[in-house]
């Protein structure tokens, strides 16, 4: 008797993690609440609920305005999920056998969150997930390494399996959300024997595989060559006579100062994205790099 094989809906599974946006003003306050919770963001200790709820209540106003005023919310879904369908159309092309690939659009303060995507990873059946965050220019929005992002886009409210390979016991990490430390510590950029994700079903939810994979490309020429031609669409729309004298502001999101004199690379490598952005136009335009979104309860990047 000759058994038939059902094929997996979903083989690999790539999870785009990322630190979200609220896609509607309604969300806003959700987003908001989420994100000043994080001790992570601001330590706060006893204090944290307290503050996070008198900063919501305070600033949501104000950034529902600002969403409002780009569309109505924020982009960062939509082309997350533009990226994965392109990035998995290649790959069930170049790598058939680990094919069906399917995206999961992993979010740490805003819909969908990591916990909705992992049960629908879960219901899809996947044998085995990469693992990308914006650690090292990944694929998602931030092509550049930030690792105070990168720890917030990297949690994962899972519990891990990882096999020591001196002790050959397995170390099992408790189900709580845990940042880049101990996701590397567990992946160091291999794969893991067995990854479970807790399941609100009863049974975990066992992955053959997992793997952390980081890529760095925020002077990648492709990237660079991108940018470029939205700037010169940009610059084609002014009359002739003015065009190079208008002013090409690059604004990337600040970080706290303290980050900066850590030694983190990222605002080095936000302008040194700029400076290829401006060789590849080749133009005499005055250009300005400025920062955006600076939070008030400590020193940050300037000038907005």
């Amino acid at each position: 008797m000759t058994t038939t094989r059902t094929a997996p809906k979903v083989r690999t599974a790539i999870a785009m993690m990322n630190m979200g946006g609220p896609s509607t003003l309604d969300e806003v306050p959700s987003f908001l609440k989420n994100l000043f919770s994080d001790p992570e963001i601001i330590p706060l200790g006893p204090f944290q609920e307290f503050v996070s709820s008198m900063v919501v209540k305070r600033r949501s106003p104000k950034i529902q305005a600002q969403y409002a005023a780009i569309g109505g919310g924020s982009p960062i879904g939509k082309w997350t999920n533009h990226q994965g369908n392109a990035m998995c159309k290649i790959l069930d092309e170049i790598r058939p056998e680990s094919a069906p690939h399917k995206h999961y659009t992993m979010f740490r303060y805003a819909n969908p969150l990591t916990e909705a995507a992992l049960t629908e990873m879960k219901n899809d059946g996947a044998e085995r997930a990469i693992a990308f965050s914006q650690v090292q220019s990944s694929v998602l929005m931030y092509p550049d390494r930030h690792t105070h992002k990168t720890l917030h886009a990297t949690t994962v409210p899972a519990m891990v399996v990882h096999h020591d390979r001196l002790k050959h016991e397995p170390f099992v990490a408790r189900t709580k959300a845990f940042g880049l430390g101990g996701f590397l510590s567990m992946v160091s950029h291999r794969s893991v024997r067995s990854t479970i994700f807790p399941s609100q079903y009863g049974r975990p939810y066992i992955l053959n595989s997992c793997v952390y994979a980081s890529i760095r490309w925020n002077t990648h020429p492709g990237y660079i060559a991108a940018v470029s031609r939205r700037i010169q669409l940009g610059l084609e729309a002014f009359p002739a006579d003015v065009r190079d004298k208008v002013v090409i502001m690059f604004s990337a999101h600040s970080v706290p100062m303290k980050v900066v004199y850590k030694g983190d690379p990222y605002t080095k490598e936000i302008a040194s994205t700029s400076e290829r952005v401006m060789e590849h136009l080749n133009v005499t335009n005055p250009h300005v790099l400025s920062w955006q979104s600076k939070g008030s309860l400590s020193l940050y990047c300037a000038f907005e």
